[in-house]
């Protein structure tokens, strides 16, 4: 289990700014298949690729990697 996913996401109430680049790029890298991107949610036969990000902070924040690592363990 990586160290992202035995955190715990923390509700966001609006205000915080999203996450710098920098952080970002490092906590990109903890996550294994993961990548930045503007595309969004797209379902197809066998396959599913997920879009996170957190609207209150109108980009990424450290709950969003929390929950792909969390979506990682997840057994397929």
């Amino acid at each position: 289990m990586s160290d992202l996913a035995s955190k715990k996401c923390v509700p966001c109430e609006g205000g915080d700014p999203p996450l710098a680049r920098d952080k970002v790029e490092e906590l990109i890298n903890k996550v294994d298949g993961w990548n930045l991107t503007e595309d969004g949610v797209c379902f197809t036969w066998g396959k599913m690729d997920v879009t996170l990000w957190t609207h209150a902070v109108g980009g990424l924040s450290e709950s969003d990697f929390i929950l792909a690592a969390k979506i990682d363990m997840l057994e397929t």
